[in-house]
């Protein structure tokens, strides 16, 4: 891991919030929504993750930090999806709170300093706003009307994710928040992102706040300020945590999710959590458990035969 700051010594501002936005070969996005982030108030520095991009990222990051004092960069040699590229952050940044931000996502203005006061109003330890996905082709101004008109629950509690786009008019505490979440800095001594979640990364923002609530801490959800996320498929072009294909990526969201469900089976099943397995979710983690032991079985198998065979005919005789 290097970190470079093109204008000589790093400086920080004055605020108590480090930004960390890991990005991989988006250039052209990134160039989009950095504006945002530099632009905060009660920021102490912006830290861009480079996850080993081999697009334009790196000079385009060597330009912006030749003119911006606040902006570190922290470069990883290889890809190490979003999990490694958030811990790379966390572990550079110098706040008392982390704020994660994404290479597609643009702040509001006043975003993080709105999140920062409730999360001390509230006594919150991780708070996220809400999450506006922006359809191909559509204002920012139309996705909020088009959002707006949705009625869903905050958190679907039998398929364990969020709908992180809903104004609940007051902050709410929640088991599962947006990733572009501020945390305070004693969370990380309890809990990081986990590497085990391959492919494209799904359950890894999960398992992480929920790996917080188990060990006790508050998370909210504000629908006091909000961030639009760009318009984007599955495609190896874009780069990003979804450049494998459509199928692939479909594949690794039930294997993660089976990761995810056995990792916190304890506690989903306690009546300490406020989510729920579903039946279905319980016979797939079963089957899965029977066939990684059956998998397990056979490689052993194949291991004592192997051993057996050596035993009897010697490579050498």
């Amino acid at each position: 891991m290097a970190e470079s700051n093109a204008g000589g010594q790093a400086h920080s501002m004055e605020g108590p919030v480090s930004v960390v936005v890991p990005t991989y070969n988006r250039a052209d996005r990134l160039e989009t929504v950095l504006g945002s982030y530099l632009s905060q108030s009660r920021i102490k520095e912006v830290i861009v993750v480079d996850n080993g991009s081999v697009d334009r990222t790196p000079e385009l990051l060597m330009e912006w930090s030749s003119r911006v004092a606040h902006l570190r960069i922290v470069r990883l040699s290889i890809n190490k999806r979003q999990a490694g590229a958030r811990n790379a952050g966390a572990e550079a940044a110098r706040g008392e709170y982390v704020f994660y931000g994404e290479d597609d996502y643009e702040l509001t203005p006043g975003q993080i300093a709105i999140l920062l006061d409730h999360l001390e109003q509230s006594g919150a330890d991780m708070i996220a706003g809400r999450r506006i996905n922006v359809l191909p082709g559509e204002s920012y101004q139309a996705a909020l009307r088009r959002i707006d008109r949705y009625v869903d629950p905050l958190i679907e509690r039998w398929a364990m994710v969020g709908n992180h786009h809903l104004d609940t008019r007051v902050d709410v505490e929640a088991p599962l928040l947006d990733a572009c979440a501020l945390i305070r800095r004693e969370v990380f001594r309890h809990v990081s992102f986990d590497l085990a979640f391959k492919g494209n990364g799904w359950r890894e923002e999960s398992d992480f706040q929920l790996g917080a609530r188990e060990a006790g801490f508050r998370l909210v959800h504000c629908p006091h300020t909000l961030g639009f996320h760009s318009p984007g498929g599955v495609n190896k072009a874009q780069g990003g945590s979804r450049s494998r294909g459509r199928l692939n990526y479909e594949l690794w969201v039930v294997k993660n999710n089976a990761r995810f469900l056995r990792k916190h089976w304890a506690y989903l099943r306690s009546e300490r959590s406020e989510l729920r397995v579903a039946p279905v979710l319980e016979l797939a983690v079963a089957v899965q458990t029977i066939l990684r032991g059956l998998r397990a079985g056979r490689k052993l198998s194949r291991v004592a035969g192997h051993r057996t065979d050596r035993s009897i005919s010697p490579r050498w005789s």
